[in-house]
């Protein structure tokens, strides 16, 4: 493992490695961990490392995951990130003894006999200095090493040209892989695997064609159940999920219809998968095998409405009412909009009938069977009754059979 202080520690090191091998070569020479400055020059001997990129690391960039079990907050392992710094080493001094040059064979014959960071270098970096007493490197089981750099001459004028005003010395790229810097996160260790085993079962991928309310009716209003057709939709176990929540148990399943209790589903637009389940593992346990893809169906709500005037001496005719009973009932917080067509036989002529939208006066709570609808400035008259809960739409009972002929249902008198 290695915290937070493994880049610091790692450049620490390098500079220490450096100033003992250039001080054995050139007395007096000055070994510095920060950018290139306008002020180093002939004058002093001096060698800069300056960390200038960091890239991951294309090999173990991915190598801590999955760090997470089936609980979201539960980590298995501490996340871990892998990266490669990219330095450079800058030289000045004496252009005359060609103390630069001197310098950088130096340097690069200490860091090519021996490109890895020993334990005993990474320990004295951490102990050198009072900001890195605390960095853990040295314990990491992944060393570091050195190599050169291939930086053209156009890559080397560019790094270069971020130092403003600062005019170009001899210089060598050097990169160090791979530093690991782990999370201070709490972890948890699984408990080791007793039995091992490999269960393999035969599936076919369930295809969900259309659902329709029990029976084939469409207009069945409030269904008890649900028919759901399509192909390969029995398996080992068959289940039915609705709107990505838990499996349902079926009452009828064959290779191409499914029966299901709808009990529980508001109105509206909902998806169904049919789930093939299989029973593996020692003791055997219900899993999910295969399932279908998600289709959509609409559950239309059946309603019926009566008028409720404001209560009162003078009761304000605005003040009435419209109320609606839904089955099934509504969820919690879906749109809900009533819908009024007037309703004349025979048609009247010189005017077109009338239409009107009406809010709820709240917003429904979930199991909610009843709404009312505020009647505001809908003149009196007889309207049929339409609802959208969500997009999904009543439907009307246009049917005109017998003697005299039924009149289109639902519909509410507004006095």
């Amino acid at each position: 493992m290695a915290n937070h202080l493994a880049i610091a520690t790692v450049t620490e090191a390098l500079r220490l490695r450096l100033a003992g091998a250039i001080g054995a070569e050139v007395a007096g020479a000055d070994v510095a961990a920060r950018r290139p400055q306008a002020t180093d020059g002939d004058a002093r001997s001096q060698v800069t490392i300056f960390l200038y990129r960091i890239t991951p690391n294309a090999a173990l960039r991915n190598e801590d995951l999955p760090t997470r079990g089936s609980d979201p907050t539960e980590v298995r392992r501490r996340p871990r990130a892998a990266v490669d710094l990219h330095y450079l080493l800058s030289f000045s001094g004496d252009e005359e003894q060609l103390v630069p040059q001197r310098m950088l064979g130096t340097s690069l014959a200490a860091l090519h006999s021996a490109p890895g960071l020993s334990r005993a270098e990474l320990a004295a970096a951490s102990q050198g200095e009072p900001w890195l007493t605390e960095s853990d490197l040295a314990e990491e089981l992944e060393s570091v090493h050195f190599s050169p750099g291939d930086l053209s001459l156009d890559d080397m004028s560019k790094v270069w040209s971020t130092f403003l005003q600062v005019p170009y010395r001899l210089s060598v790229a050097y990169g160090a892989s791979v530093v690991l810097i782990e999370a201070p996160v709490a972890t948890r260790e699984p408990l080791p695997v007793q039995q091992g085993g490999v269960d393999a079962v035969a599936a076919r991928q369930p295809v969900v064609d259309r659902v329709r309310p029990g029976g084939g009716d469409a207009a069945a209003g409030a269904p008890s159940e649900l028919e759901v057709l399509g192909r390969n939709l029995r398996g080992p176990s068959t289940a039915v999920r609705f709107d990505g929540g838990d499996p349902r148990p079926v009452t009828t399943v064959t290779d191409t219809r499914i029966v299901v209790p709808a009990a529980g589903l508001p109105a509206g637009v909902h998806v169904v998968q049919v789930v093939h389940r299989v029973a593996i593992g020692v003791p055997p346990l219900p899993h999910d095998a295969v399932e279908s893809a998600g289709v959509s169906f609409v559950l239309r709500p059946a309603v019926t409405a009566t008028f409720e005037p404001a209560a009162g001496p003078s009761p304000d005719p605005a003040a009435g009412a419209v109320v609606v009973e839904f089955a099934p009932s509504l969820a919690a917080g879906q749109r809900v909009v009533l819908m009024l067509n007037e309703h004349l036989d025979p048609l009247p002529s010189g005017r077109t009938l009338g239409f009107h939208r009406l809010e709820p006066e709240a917003v429904p709570s979930a199991g909610a069977t009843t709404l009312r609808f505020r009647r505001g400035t809908v003149p009196a008259g007889t309207y049929l009754v339409r609802v959208q809960v969500d997009g999904a739409e009543s439907t009307l009972d246009l049917r005109r059979g017998g003697t005299p002929p039924s009149a289109p249902t639902p519909q509410v008198t507004l006095p």
